[in-house]
Parts: structure tokens; sequence; C-alpha cells
């Protein structure tokens, strides 16, 4: 990457694939855009940013633009069809790999029974139980 920077390329980096007109506002280089967590961190605060910098519309209408934006820089490109992704636009390639989370009703005040201790947690609900045994076996799957 130091080679493109010398060649003054222009590309992108890390998780997020950061652009490099951004590594200087952001306090990245080529070696910290690779700390996975800044890279997430910085390119959160782009996309909200540019969210944040839309004027009029609704939510949708302004997330879309500020994905266009992050992947592009404006509100234009992102939306433009592209051959190597079988005719679909950046926006479009995000749009589908989003998804929606079933929306959550209230539970029954006797639906939901919790009993915890320091390392052992269990949930009785009216169809099943599900005890988690110690507190570092995340998956509940050691024995």
């Amino acid at each position: 990457m130091n080679t493109l920077d010398r060649q003054g390329k222009n590309y992108s980096a890390g998780l997020m694939q950061i652009n490099s007109k951004n590594f200087q506002s952001y306090g990245l280089d080529n070696n910290t855009v690779f700390d996975v967590c800044k890279n997430i961190q910085i390119g959160a605060k782009i996309l909200t940013e540019n969210f944040e910098r839309q004027q009029g519309g609704s939510d949708q209408k302004k997330i879309r633009n500020a994905l266009s934006r992050y992947y592009s820089g404006n509100d234009k490109r992102g939306y433009v069809k592209e051959f190597n992704y079988d005719g679909k636009s950046y926006v479009e390639r995000v749009e589908q790999k989003a998804y929606k989370v079933p929306a959550l009703l209230p539970p029954d005040e006797n639906a939901l029974e919790f009993n915890s201790s320091k390392d052992i947690t269990t949930v009785k609900t009216e169809t099943n139980i599900i005890e988690k045994t110690s507190s570092w076996d995340v998956f509940g799957d050691f024995k």
C-alpha cells in the first residue's frame, strides 16, 4: 500500500474498505487502517456522518445516499448499476445483504421466568428451558 501511496493511487483498505482519501482526516495510515476495531469505528463514523449530512427526504433515502457516499464520495455513483455485479448497484447490493428483525411482542408476565447465579443462568419459557452452564461458555456446548 505504501507503493500505492507513492504512485498517487486511490484505494480502500481494511474490513470496512475505508478509502485512502479519508485516512488523514480520521487519523489513519497504511498500518492503523488494518486495526480491526479502529477500522470498524472509523467506517461507522464515516457512514454516520454521511447520513447526518443529508438534507430532506425520508430516512430510507438518507441511508441510501449515505451508502452511496460511503462507496464513492457522492450521492449518485452508488446507484449506478455495475456489469461486474450482475447489473446491480452498490446500494442494491447492500440492501440485498440487509435483513429485518421480526417484531418482538412483549412477553406475557407469566411466560418467562429467570433464575440467575454468578455462573449459571436459566431461562424458562412456556415451550422450553435454555440453560447456560458457565458464563465463559457462550455457546453452551461445553459439558
